[in-house]
């Protein structure tokens, strides 16, 4: 399997400027959508674990802007592609118990728990983040400051981003078992 980390480009303002449209346009897409397809309310009701998932996902936007930012395009985007590929499955099972089809909505969230499993707690850790913390070395100075502080910044993130999948995956077998 070839690195990551190789033919890592540069940005160009264009590429930034397709990046902050995209970013609105996801953030106005997914507000019509909740808010007028699925019905959920503007001010959803609080969750126990509120403040990790909203730290989760902050950590998750600085982590996607960080690297475009540094032109490290690919944890940007293969971050995004592991969190979004569950994330589907999740939806659809949520439309389909809307919709009070119960074996759809079995089938998809365990389809959702299975890709959980596999793209968080086993792929992410043993080839992103393991990926960003060795693999790297080959294609960053780090006795320079600035490569540096790239790689302890994205590993900082990478693995506190693991660290709340693990906590939503004990999380998740508690409930399961109450």
């Amino acid at each position: 399997m070839d690195l990551i980390w190789t033919n890592n480009g540069v940005l160009s303002p264009c590429h930034f400027m397709c990046a902050v449209y995209f970013a609105f346009g996801f953030v106005a897409t997914r507000f019509f959508l909740d808010r007028f397809i699925f019905g959920v309310p503007l001010v959803a009701h609080t969750a126990q674990d509120f403040s990790v998932m909203m730290s989760h996902h902050v950590v998750t936007v600085i982590l996607i802007g960080y690297s475009y930012i540094t032109s490290f395009f690919q944890i940007g985007s293969i971050d995004v592609a592991l969190h979004d590929a569950s994330d589907v499955f999740l939806e659809a099972a949520k439309v389909f118990k809307y919709s009070e089809k119960e074996l759809g909505a079995s089938v998809c969230f365990g389809f959702f728990d299975i890709s959980w499993l596999l793209l968080r707690l086993i792929f992410f850790p043993f080839w992103i983040i393991m990926s960003s913390s060795y693999d790297i070395r080959e294609f960053l100075r780090l006795s320079e400051a600035y490569p540096m502080s790239l790689y302890y910044v994205f590993n900082t993130m990478l693995l506190t981003l693991f660290v709340f999948h693990v906590y939503y995956m004990l999380n998740d077998h508690e409930t399961a078992e109450k």
